[in-house]
């Protein structure tokens, strides 16, 4: 990890104030032997679930105290009264940083580490111990609804930006939670559904970042709700205890997705320590009656709890009375994210003497974060008019369009924007996606923004050739209009300071450096797992197995709207002197890189350099070109700088699944320091050599049309011959004997199902009472898809297991053995219920 830049502290003015702030420790050094040995068998099973919604388990007896977890990826989500894990209920002031999708943009170690400091410390002035994040999963398709909270669809940038994030918090005696392991690459059906997955593609693009993050040391990573093949992640421990803690050594604790446990006796035993949230005393009397049986042992028991209570010792925190706040940072590093993606006639820098039309809700109620659980509650939000104000630039206003009604065209609003265009010296017009179009919960189904930008568009095209677009949308957009306008500027989901960074970033105050940290397709059908995604309704196939992002596109020439890595400046850079310190390494040896970059433009700037390496020739159908490092620089004009790598036997290897472990072939590569995937500045050969003798796998028999690939052309014996067996089908009929893991969907057609589904239909609109139609949708529809154990896991305690299980033996048809086990489930809930009184 590199030291992190502390210059940009400097000018925060606001927040150092704030920051010289110390929360008061709690000193905490428990003797955890002693303990475990203190503990009763009931005591330590009570410490294996959470104490409710947020909080870990307290034993008050032996003064083991509980301590909070928060929702944080970016920003602090802690909430005021009642607790949900949906993001419905009102939760405190927080500062809300730009998403991971925005973030990852700016290819900055250095920045990532600030931002995770910073949370850490609004964690800590919230009484908070754990962050729960960052989010890492892999964007196998720009459809993923949840992309917005990841940071790219490549593993290496990926781990290095959770690396930098999980060590700044750490650094902070604040814990994190390393989410959502793993395969977990969409919303639709995430509770229920089996990734099918290749073992090399597992490993080289959906492991490989969480290996990286595991080496700085979160203090919790948290299981995924899906299966892997035909089990629960959260129940997998080939997956959990053999690869997590005995092949990558992590010590930490492992807890679950809230409510991703289907057996909580299967899940200990793979290693999962905490199941979240509580959902009553069922789970603990499994594992109860699962030790006295002998199934469980006392060991297994205390494998876990020790894990827990070092967490616990490790992270306590005290609340104290002043709450931080770090907006001037979350404006820096929305600057140094968001990305030019078009400038012609150089339109931009605008020159702020002259008169400009604003047009598009988006200018005074900014989309800068994404929906779910992870929305954060902030109060310091300006519009761009609110700006533009201040600045005493000259301005007019139109609507352009109704959020409300994104895909109504309004024709009285189009037409009053395409009036006050005429004569404007420029037009900045503000679109992108709805919150109602990308959100946890649901996938997209298509690329395009809303019909009533798009059409806008070419009315003020008509009138204005002078035409800014500034993009606010947390993933990929298709853009068949972007050759009507002069210049493109995304934002992303550039956090709470959104318009000020975009104020600075319009009129030049600060040249734009961030890249894109994903491909934009020209269309949907070009994106590798089209024809793959989301999947049936039992599993989803992976077919497109490393090919993701740029490794399909570039590889097989695909052409694409905006490469991996592309971005403009208002400034220029040359390249020159890449020296590579070895020309022939053996596979255990590194060698250094380095390359002079030289901002050969007007304005200061920073540029983001990549290095990639082109794989030698062979026999294994592998990616044309990965990356391997990169690095960000600020020049001032004419100023030269020399960037400096060093690369290990990783840059050259993949997994090998004859040796199940990664391995380097010898052969000539290639290093390629670019501008982006597709703009490559200088190469240099260099031969790696390995004189072990491994076979390779046979894929040119097995899997012939991986070399050639197609997305029509992956056959399902292809596919079976990469996977080395048959995979379980795409769908099947949902039909009796129900379980606790089948969903309201798939029960909704029998008579039980339907009043349950109609029960639990009539709770949501309780509780999204006042949220938008689309809310409502969205939250039957998470309804629908959730496994009826997860009622139980997420109610809190209202529906007990015993209620659900005699639910589910009605929806059987197994009328009289339900109303009896209702009959004994409403008392002992009673009995429960007295006994609190």
């Amino acid at each position: 990890m590199k030291t992190p830049v502390q210059g940009v502290f400097s000018l925060m003015t606001n927040d150092t104030i704030c920051d010289m702030i110390e929360a008061k420790k709690v000193d905490a050094f428990m003797d955890i032997d002693r303990l475990i040995k203190e503990l009763t068998i009931e005591e330590k099973i009570s410490l294996l679930m959470g104490k409710n919604v947020w909080w870990t388990k307290d034993i008050k007896r032996l003064e083991i105290p509980s301590i909070m977890m928060a929702d944080g990826p970016h920003g602090i989500r802690k909430q005021k009264n009642e607790s949900d894990n949906l993001g419905l209920n009102q939760a405190h002031l927080a500062t809300c940083f730009p998403t991971a999708a925005t973030v990852a943009c700016s290819f900055d170690r250095d920045l990532v580490y600030q931002m995770g400091q910073a949370i850490a410390k609004e964690a800590r002035s919230r009484g908070v111990s754990i962050v729960l994040g960052p989010g890492i999963n892999i964007k196998r398709s720009p459809l993923c609804g949840r992309n917005f909270e990841y940071f790219s669809e490549d593993p290496y940038l990926t781990g290095e930006l959770a690396y930098a994030f999980i060590r700044g918090v750490e650094d902070q005696k604040i814990g994190t939670s390393l989410k959502h392991f793993a395969f977990n690459n969409q919303e639709t059906l995430r509770m229920t559904l089996a990734s099918i997955i290749d073992e090399r593609a597992k490993h080289e693009i959906y492991l490989s970042g969480f290996k990286r993050a595991v080496q700085a040391k979160p203090a919790t990573i948290m299981t995924s709700y899906n299966k892997i093949e035909t089990g629960y992640v959260a129940e997998d421990k080939s997956l959990l205890q053999g690869l997590v803690r005995n092949t990558w050594g992590y010590q930490g604790v492992m807890i679950s997705d809230w409510g991703a446990v289907s057996n909580r006796v299967k899940a200990l035993k793979a290693s999962l320590d905490i199941e979240m949230p509580y959902s009553g005393e069922n789970d603990n009397s499994e594992m109860l009656k699962a030790y006295k049986d002998g199934s469980l042992t006392e060991d297994e028991i205390n494998q876990s709890v020790r894990r827990i209570l070092t967490m616990v010792d490790t992270y306590p925190v005290e609340k104290v009375k002043t709450h931080l706040f770090h907006h001037e940072l979350a404006c820096e590093i929305a600057k140094n994210s968001a990305v030019l993606l078009q400038n012609t006639d150089q339109l931009c820098p605008l020159n702020p003497n002259k008169e400009f039309l604003v047009v598009g809700e988006f200018a005074t109620k900014p989309r800068f974060q994404g929906g779910g659980s992870s929305h954060i509650s902030t109060n310091h939000i300006e519009s761009f008019l609110d700006v533009l104000e201040e600045k005493q630039v000259k301005f007019e206003y139109a609507a352009g369009y109704n959020l409300k009604k994104p895909d109504e065209i309004d024709l009285d609003l189009i037409e009053d924007a395409a009036i006050k265009a005429k004569g404007k010296d420029a037009v900045i017009l503000f679109i992108g996606l709805p919150e109602s179009y990308e959100s946890e919960g649901f996938d997209r189904t298509h690329l395009f923004i809303p019909k009533s930008h798009s059409i806008l568009i070419g009315h003020l095209q008509e009138v204005n050739p002078n035409v800014v677009v500034v993009l606010q949308c947390g993933s990929p957009i298709i853009m068949p209009w972007k050759e009507n306008v002069k210049s493109i500027l995304h934002m992303y989901l550039s956090g709470e300071a959104s318009n000020r960074a975009c104020y600075d970033l319009l009129f030049g105050l600060v040249s734009p450096s961030g890249k894109l940290a994903e491909t934009y397709p020209l269309d949907l059908e070009d994106v590798p797992s089209y024809s793959y995604f989301p999947g049936g309704n039992n599993s989803v196939h992976y077919k497109e197995s490393i090919y993701v992002g740029y490794r399909y596109y570039d590889t097989f020439d695909v052409d694409v709207t905006y490469p991996f890595g592309y971005g403009l400046s208002y400034t220029t850079f040359s390249y020159s002197h890449l020296t590579v310190s070895k020309k022939t390494i053996n596979a255990d040896e590194v060698v250094h890189v380095s390359v002079r970059v030289k901002n050969t433009g007007s304005m200061k700037a920073k540029e983001i350099v990549f290095l990639f390496v082109k794989n030698a020739p062979s026999v294994v159908f592998k990616a044309k070109k990965e990356l391997r490092e990169f690095a960000k620089v600020e020049l001032d004009p004419g100023e030269s700088k020399t960037i400096h790598f060093t690369l290990s036997k990783e840059a050259f290897s993949f997994y090998n699944t004859m040796i199940h472990e990664f391995h380097v072939e010898t052969g000539l590569y290639q290093i390629e320091i670019g501008k982006s995937v597709t703009d490559i500045q200088l190469t240099s050969n260099i031969m790696v050599t390995n004189e072990e003798k491994i076979p390779l796998p046979h894929y040119q028999t097995k899997a012939k049309s991986y070399y050639t690939f197609n997305q029509d052309e992956i056959s399902d014996q292809d596919f079976e011959g990469l996977l080395g067996y048959t995979p379980p089908p795409l769908n099947i009929k949902k039909v009796r004997p129900f379980t606790l893991d089948s969903t309201l969907d798939d029960v909704k057609h029998t008579m039980f199902g339907r009043l349950l589904h109609k029960v639990v239909k009539k709770e949501m609109k309780k509780i999204s009472i006042n949220a938008d139609d689309w809310m409502n949708e969205l939250m039957e529809k998470v309804a629908s898809e959730q496994p009826l154990r997860s009622l139980v896991s997420m109610g809190g305690g209202v529906i007990t297991k015993e209620m659900m299980n005699s639910f589910i033996e009605m929806i059987n048809a197994h009328y009289g053995k339900g109303i009896k086990l209702l009959i004994k489930a409403s008392k002992s809930k009673h009995k429960d219920y007295r006994k609190e009184r």
